[in-house]
């Protein structure tokens, strides 16, 4: 039987809206643990994409000061649009493809419209290394 992503997600990712400030996202990016990827939502519903990349890309030569002006800017400035989102009940192999289609690195799952979970490039390669050994 296929696993399905709702198996291997991670359920209830940390989630920002697109008012937020960067200075947010510093402070969710300094969590222990935490994916790299950071969904951005309007009332439960994906609407952008943040990755640790995009956020160092924006910060430029910011200090960690959070006094530095860049930390006001709002989470819609440099957030992906038109982002990729999968159904929990799609099989892990049929994600793969659509990973490797739009070479990304992370993907909101949702479930009737709503975000319920991520699952990373990380995460399908812990996957297909356990199912191979």
């Amino acid at each position: 039987m296929e696993m399905l992503l709702k198996e291997l997600m991670t359920p209830d990712p940390e989630c920002v809206s697109a008012k937020d400030k960067l200075i947010d996202l510093k402070h969710i990016f300094e969590r222990k643990n935490f994916h790299h990827h950071i969904p951005v939502t309007d009332s439960g519903k994906v609407i952008g994409m943040i990755s640790l990349i995009d956020f160092m890309h924006a910060l430029g030569n910011a200090s960690l000061d959070e006094d530095e002006p860049v930390y006001q800017k709002s989470v819609s400035e440099i957030m992906t649009h038109n982002v990729v989102s999968l159904g929990q009940d799609l099989p892990i192999e049929e994600a793969l493809k659509i990973f490797l289609k739009n070479e990304i690195h992370a993907i909101p799952v949702v479930s009737q419209g709503k975000i319920v979970g991520i699952v990373t490039s990380s995460d399908m390669l812990k996957y297909f290394a356990q199912k191979d050994s």
